[in-house]
């Protein structure tokens, strides 16, 4: 199976690497971005299957990316677990998301994330 590729939005960086180790389980490589301002910038110039996008960054914050996301039409329909350590911010996001969009409070494990991840693709 040819490999897929997801963007990693995430500021800390031992977060961000279990992530990935959970990605790679499930054939995607993946790139890893630790800014908003990065992340908004990179956004309109990358076509992932898969965003991870943490709430809480530096600069731009995850909710107004997760906005933009949603708002731009090579992204539009792209699955988004957003992973938050706020449970309050959390439930809030529950009103904004979608059918292909999951919410998880960490910590996140690699095997829940696995787990989700197959449950997306449906696998």
């Amino acid at each position: 199976m040819a490999n897929r590729f997801a963007l990693i939005i995430e500021d800390q960086e031992d977060i961000a690497d279990i992530y990935s180790n959970a990605l790679l389980l499930t054939n995607f490589e993946s790139q890893i971005i630790s800014d908003g301002k990065e992340a908004l910038e990179l956004l309109p110039n990358v076509e992932p299957q898969l965003i991870i996008l943490d709430m809480n960054l530096p600069h731009v914050s995850g909710h107004y990316l997760f906005k933009q996301i949603r708002s731009t039409s090579h992204l539009a329909d792209v699955p988004v677990i957003i992973c938050t350590a706020n449970s309050v911010m959390a439930n809030a996001m529950k009103a904004e998301i979608s059918e292909t969009d999951f919410i998880l409070v960490k910590p996140v494990s690699i095997h829940q994330l696995n787990g989700l991840i197959k449950r997306i693709f449906g696998e």
